[in-house]
């Protein structure tokens, strides 16, 4: 926290030959994934030789940027710890997916949240009504959405920097980090949702979604809290669900 004290020795008045330049700071403590907002900020003067590389220095270029990571009060906000929203890294869906995975598009009726409608990097349970008067199952777990309709999931740099508009983006490495799009809308209506999954999962889906389409079934998404990577337990049936539709179409019959 070198950047923190200098910038608390500054506030103090320690004098020195060295000229003040502007550097953005966050005014309280902000967690991962927040959206910068105006209110959250604000611009100190502190030594030019205490300013990290690649400090913002204007509100204007920080607000709308979502923190990768947690920030101090009083920290600097430097660009590499943010995600860019910006239409120039928001557009190649292959440079988003991770090596070995697969980008798969579903159309979801439905999307479960707490606070609102699913978005670009939100993490996901898939859950699967595989047909009219059917339980849902849970499919898949803590599946990355890397994009709603034309809406692709910014790609967090590795290092200090992010890519400038127009420039051709790096292939990320497997575990890279990411972040919700802030700017993008939530769509109540049904949508198509593209997510990154295993190739097997590929598969799976694809038939779940197909026989849902056949029965009168769906595919719904329960979205994620920020941070929650706790497996949850996939109960789902093997696709398709056969044996299951008699049972249950027989017991209906029953009543």
């Amino acid at each position: 926290m070198l950047v923190y004290a200098a910038i608390s020795r500054s506030d103090s008045g320690g004098g020195g030959s060295t000229a003040d330049v502007p550097v953005v700071v966050a005014k309280s403590s902000i967690p991962a994934g927040t959206a910068i907002t105006a209110g959250l900020v604000e611009v100190r003067r502190v030594p030019e030789s205490a300013v990290g590389s690649e400090a913002f220095t204007t509100i204007d270029d920080v607000v709308g940027q979502v923190a990768k990571f947690p920030l101090a009060p009083n920290e600097q906000l430097l660009v590499s710890k943010f995600v860019a929203t910006t239409v120039g890294t928001n557009d190649a869906l292959s440079y988003v997916l991770e090596d070995g995975m697969r980008g798969m598009a579903v159309t979801v009726e439905q999307v479960i949240a707490a606070g609102g409608l699913v978005l670009p990097g939100d993490h996901v349970d898939v859950l699967w009504i595989p047909f009219k008067g059917a339980p849902s199952f849970t499919l898949l777990s803590d599946v990355e959405v890397t994009a709603v309709q034309q809406t692709i999931a910014d790609l967090a740099p590795a290092a200090p920097g992010l890519q400038q508009e127009g420039a051709e983006p790096a292939s990320p490495a497997a575990g890279g980090q990411r972040a919700r799009v802030s700017d993008a809308e939530a769509d109540p209506k049904a949508i198509t949702v593209t997510m990154m999954i295993a190739s097997d999962d590929a598969e799976r889906l694809f038939c779940s979604e197909w026989f849902a389409s056949q029965f009168a079934g769906s595919i719904r998404l329960s979205v994620r809290s920020f941070g929650d990577a706790r497996p949850a337990t996939v109960n789902a049936p093997e696709c398709p669900p056969l044996d299951l539709m008699r049972q249950i179409t027989q017991a209906l019959s029953a009543q």
